[in-house]
């Protein structure tokens, strides 16, 4: 019998090759197209046993303010963005 994988932490998702994107809720701000997040810089800021199932990610568009929701990904988007995680503004991708 095949045991499922579970995955529920920001070091499941790293372990797994997976990846997230946030895309701007704000319709008017250029950065609606989505964005990569940089799960290494995520881990470094929330710890990899953070569980993200059921709860918002505290990342913000850099250009707006306002929340990203994240979408994630069964690979790695490689793109460029900006986002806000907790009280720092940074690259993210």
């Amino acid at each position: 019998m095949i045991k499922p994988t579970i995955i529920q932490t920001l070091g499941d998702l790293k372990r797994e090759g997976m990846g997230a994107t946030g895309h701007c809720a704000t319709h008017a701000c250029s950065m609606a197209g989505g964005r990569a997040i940089d799960l290494d810089r995520l881990i470094d800021r929330l710890g990899a046993d953070w569980v993200y199932v059921g709860v918002r990610w505290p990342v913000k568009c850099a250009r707006c303010g306002e929340p990203l929701q994240v979408i994630i990904s069964s690979g790695q988007d490689r793109g460029i963005g900006r986002a806000h995680v907790g009280n720092y503004t940074g690259d993210i991708g």
